[in-house]
């Protein structure tokens, strides 16, 4: 098989992974998750083959392997310690499917394919967000929303759909601004899919990614206009879109408040804050209990009924803090190491490759996710982490650019 047949191959599985996962209900079920670790595993096996075969084709290198390995080596022993293996086998499997696309990426994705990636992702989310916006004023069925009055499109919940706008929403601001020269047909577009984008944000009424993206945003404006990224026009289009979100709280302002305020939390059969600071209060008593080998990947639901707190009436599968939760699975050291692989990506997106838009809304839309991950779950929602791995491998593997090549 060629090297050029089998990248395509490759690419063509990564692009059928992003459309797959969000559309599955973001994947949470086995039977969605399933065939996509089985692709990845497939995908590598031919990349490797291939490079067996071709002695001269290396793998790429980048900033994130000292700290993924590591990462790899804490979760196989918090997977030999695990007080339930088969659950930490079944987690150990869907991160090295995820650790497989990345490495896929950073080594077979070029320059163009890296537009048509971001162009793909930017087209799901809008489709989504179009598909949210019809099921939320009544023109399509939604019954499996939870809670049942919150937009969440394809996904069962609307704090996880929040969390993928989260991750394309600041990729699309960075594609309007890198394409600034491009025709008026791609700025209309790119303008519409925001607009889009942002009522089905505004209307998923997910606090936590409200305040996230807010920050986000905020950051990713200073680095565009500190960088010089943004012209005149540009200064006015981000205003623009501000001002509309702005419009759309107040206008939406009832429904807001009651987010906000917390007044109608239990009767749409949200978490309330109450409930959440209860499940990190039992998470904080299991990582004392475990603190360095936690209690195994993928097994907080099988060790927190010991843990519970008094009073706690809900059936807690999640910690709704990621870092809470993955140090109660695999011990304060895994929290480190993740912290370390933040810190590397950041600083490659924001500071040392942040000269691009894209770049910079790909690190803007990772850093808005991990912001939520300290009042939610969406790395354990497959189609949000297996984007954010995308969004990696695309910041990181700039490494192997030609300083000063842009890509239009």
């Amino acid at each position: 098989m060629s090297s050029k047949f089998s990248g395509r191959l490759i690419f063509f599985g990564i692009c059928c992974a992003l459309i797959f996962t969000p559309l599955a209900a973001g994947s949470v079920r086995l039977w969605f998750i399933a065939p996509v670790v089985l692709l990845s595993g497939l995908l590598t096996w031919l990349w490797l083959c291939g490079a067996c075969f071709r002695p001269d084709e290396k793998l790429k290198r980048t900033a994130l392997d000292k700290p993924v390995i590591v990462f790899a080596l804490v979760i196989l022993a918090s997977f030999v310690l695990s007080i339930y293996k088969q659950e930490s086998f079944m987690s150990l499997l869907r991160l090295a499917g995820f650790a497989g696309f990345y490495y896929l990426a950073v080594n077979n994705v070029d320059d163009t394919r890296e537009g048509y990636l971001v162009n793909l992702v930017i087209c799901v989310a809008m489709l989504l967000s179009l598909t949210g916006l019809l099921q939320y004023f009544g023109f399509l069925p939604h019954s499996k929303w939870s809670p049942k009055g919150l937009l969440a499109a394809t996904y069962v919940n609307h704090n996880h759909f929040a969390g993928y706008l989260e991750l394309a929403i600041p990729l699309t601001l960075g594609i309007f601004f890198e394409r600034q020269k491009k025709g008026a047909i791609t700025k209309v577009f790119l303008m519409l899919a925001l607009v889009v984008m942002l009522l089905a944000f505004i209307f998923a009424q997910s606090r936590g990614a409200w305040m996230s993206l807010a920050i986000s945003l905020s950051l990713m404006s200073v680095f565009l206009i500190k960088r010089g990224c943004i012209r005149r026009e540009g200064v006015v289009v981000l205003s623009t879109f501000l001002f509309l979100g702005l419009f759309l709280v107040a206008l939406n302002s009832s429904v807001i408040s009651n987010r906000l305020g917390m007044a109608k939390a239990q009767d749409v059969e949200d978490l309330s804050w109450q409930t959440r600071q209860k499940i990190w209060l039992g998470s904080i008593e299991m990582i004392k209990d475990r603190p360095w080998t936690g209690t195994g990947i993928g097994t907080f639901a099988y060790g927190f009924p010991r843990f519970r707190p008094a009073g706690l009436m809900w059936k807690a599968n999640f910690a709704h803090n990621d870092y809470l939760e993955l140090s109660v699975e695999a011990g304060i050291f895994a929290l480190i190491v993740l912290l370390w692989i933040f810190f590397t990506l950041f600083r490659q997106g924001f500071i040392q490759r942040g000269t691009r838009p894209i770049i910079l809304g790909l690190t803007s839309g990772i850093f808005s996710l991990a912001l939520h991950g300290a009042m939610d779950f969406n790395f354990h929602i497959p189609a949000n982490m297996l984007l954010t791995v995308m969004f990696a491998a695309l910041i990181m593997r700039q490494q192997q650019r030609v300083p000063g090549e842009l890509n239009d």
